[in-house]
């Protein structure tokens, strides 16, 4: 896919202590990355008007508005940050839908205490990624009333060779519909409100064959470096459209199923791309 390039001047005014306003100028400029599955990297440069790196912290915010009226935002895996040396900063989105008939995507970047917004087209498919749901005591707040929490998977690739026969995936949770975080031991979900869960410990689970057999499924680890993310290995995979993985998410001691009850289904991803999700926010 060809990469979006936007860019944006910017004027903003710094005040420096016992001297008259210095008017800079600033580029903005935001390239976001081929998308995978619903996954993307999002770049920001910042320079000012000599094309000298800013320096500072940014903040990032994709957001969609659906044409239903709702407004949403997606998992990223960091939204904040410092500008590096050359003025830059990047990040992950995993995105929920595509642009098109149910909305439309932008970013917004915030640098030195100005929002930018920054279109952006979302190619994708709704099998993209997976969804599951918390129980009656893993709920969140959505348009006042109390509905299951969603979880959001996402498939970051096979790798089987002789020695290696793993599957990858990212996992985030919702607290709001402009607030997700990674998921991974201890982090807390919707801190200090009537929905506020500690996630204590992470399980996730993997299975490619014969899945009513517990001998089949096991344990993915976690990425230390990157929340959220889990690989398992010695799946049996053959790296082709027949594969598939069952990956069964245990938070708090709650197994997450499709519909929030313990008898309802684990996420499965297929590698068929002619296979689809039905829409599920």
């Amino acid at each position: 896919m060809s990469r979006l390039l936007i860019t944006l001047l910017l004027p903003l005014f710094i005040t420096a202590c016992g001297s008259a306003d210095d008017d800079t100028d600033y580029n903005v400029s935001l390239s976001l990355g081929d998308i995978t599955k619903g996954v993307a990297d999002i770049n920001i440069t910042i320079t000012s008007g000599d094309g000298t790196a800013a320096e500072g912290d940014v903040i990032i915010t994709p957001i969609m508005e659906m044409t239903s009226g709702m407004v949403h935002s997606t998992p990223v895996a960091q939204t904040s940050g410092a500008l590096n040396s050359e003025g830059q900063f990047s990040s992950t989105a995993y995105f929920l839908m595509p642009s098109g008939q149910m909305g439309s995507w932008y970013v917004d970047v915030t640098f030195a205490n100005k929002t930018t917004r920054h279109d952006i087209m979302v190619d994708m498919s709704m099998a993209d990624r997976q969804q599951l749901k918390g129980g009656i005591s893993d709920q969140i707040s959505q348009m006042e009333m109390a509905v299951a929490r969603p979880y959001y998977l996402y498939d970051l690739g096979r790798h089987v060779s002789s020695t290696m026969n793993t599957f990858t995936v990212y996992i985030a949770a919702r607290e709001t519909l402009m607030d997700y975080k990674s998921i991974s031991d201890s982090v807390v979900l919707n801190a200090g409100t009537t929905y506020e869960l500690n996630t204590a410990s992470v399980v996730v689970e993997m299975c490619s064959d014969n899945c009513n057999s517990e001998g089949n499924w096991k344990t993915a680890m976690a990425n230390s470096e990157r929340p959220g993310e889990y690989t398992a290995d010695q799946l049996n995979l053959n790296n082709d459209n027949n594969d598939s993985v069952e990956v069964r998410l245990t938070v708090a001691g709650e197994r997450k199923t499709s519909d929030g009850k313990q008898e309802g289904n684990n996420a499965t991803f297929s590698f068929d791309d002619s296979k689809a999700m039905p829409m599920n926010m």
